[in-house]
């Protein structure tokens, strides 16, 4: 562990002093941690709610992206209000102000999309963050391909497989089980141009696995389970389907784990904030190859929610926000040989 902060006071700091006028309890939800592509600062986007605001008085709710240098001091804080039906905001840090222009290509949704094509974001002209499909004939893991998953910190195209959780879900509701469940995928993720001028949040990505060794689930099952309208996504390697046979889906509850890929696809990164624990996988063959500490001060010390996992550009550094810590906690991590 080379650092750690907490990113609380500096966010209620600064809604104080710009936004006196509004008044109620702020709660902050931690969106997405990304580098830049210097690797000299990180950006903390988040939203933030107001409860118990006075009867008269006009809603109001943010998002943001806190800026801080590598060694975790701040360095500004950039807000603004919410609008309705937005669903990725765009910030150009070179003049501190949110885009109104869609930064996604319209059309261009992940859940239209079905597997076997593997989805590629590609950096276009003025911040527009575009949308193509690449063909590939990969359908089941592979236990000998290391493709790269690209890196949307900097990089100038990269794949679908971005920090994102996987659940499994046996009910919904009081509705009918069904056995052994269905696997689900989904991924919001923050994306920084090359230039590290324009920084989109709350890039989404959404599907469902089979488990080749596990039967299928009917159509009717998929309705119960709510999951009909999602895209069958291949599982990209042997790490991501060691951890899917580990989830455990009793009724009523959804089993998950938060996880992420090195940007060169050789590691995979998978946390379960419920037993705390976080482990490294080798992806070409499923096999754990570490278990990380945690700090041993954990408190409940983060005003914010929302579970971030996510590595550096170059792969060497692996960091972790989570309520249960208290901190943003950051890890070297020794390249894979």
């Amino acid at each position: 562990m080379i650092g750690h902060f907490k990113p609380d006071s500096t966010i209620l700091s600064a809604l104080k002093t710009r936004f006196a006028q509004v008044h109620g309890v702020p709660v902050i939800y931690y969106n997405h941690i990304s580098w830049s592509s210097s690797q000299q600062r990180l950006a903390l986007t988040f939203s933030v709610f107001y409860l118990f605001q006075p009867a008269p008085a006009l809603i109001s709710n943010f998002y943001g992206v806190l800026l801080t240098e590598r060694g975790g001091t701040p360095q500004k804080v950039l807000l603004q209000a919410q609008k309705n039906n937005v669903a990725n905001v765009e910030w150009d840090l070179a003049r501190d102000v949110e885009l109104d222009t869609p930064v996604i290509s319209p059309g261009a949704s992940p859940i239209a999309r079905t597997s076997p094509s593997l989805l590629v974001y590609t950096w276009g002209e003025n911040g527009s963050l575009l949308l193509a499909v690449q063909q590939t004939t990969h359908t089941t893991p592979s236990r000998t391909s290391n493709d790269s998953v690209g890196n949307p910190d900097g990089g100038k195209s990269f794949s679908i497989w971005q920090p994102g959780w996987v659940g499994l879900t046996t009910q919904t509701g009081r509705g009918k089980v069904h056995l052994p469940g269905a696997y689900s995928w989904n991924s919001y993720f923050t994306a920084w141009s090359p230039d590290g001028r324009y920084l989109v949040d709350n890039v989404s990505v959404m599907g469902r696995f089979e488990v080749t060794d596990q039967p299928q689930l009917t159509s009717q099952a998929l309705v119960d389970l709510h999951m009909e309208n999602l895209s069958l996504l291949p599982v990209r390697d042997i790490a991501l389907l060691h951890v899917l046979k580990t989830l455990t889906g009793a009724p009523a509850n959804l089993s998950r784990q938060l996880i992420a890929w090195r940007p060169d696809g050789r590691t995979m990164a998978a946390y379960d904030n419920g037993t705390m624990d976080l482990d490294l996988f080798d992806c070409s063959t499923g096999y754990q190859v570490a278990s990380l500490l945690l700090p041993t001060n954990a408190s409940m010390g983060l005003v914010g929610f929302n579970t971030q996992l996510q590595w550096s550009p170059d792969g060497t550094r692996l960091f972790l926000l989570d309520q249960q810590i208290g901190s943003l906690v950051i890890w070297n991590i020794e390249p894979a040989r």
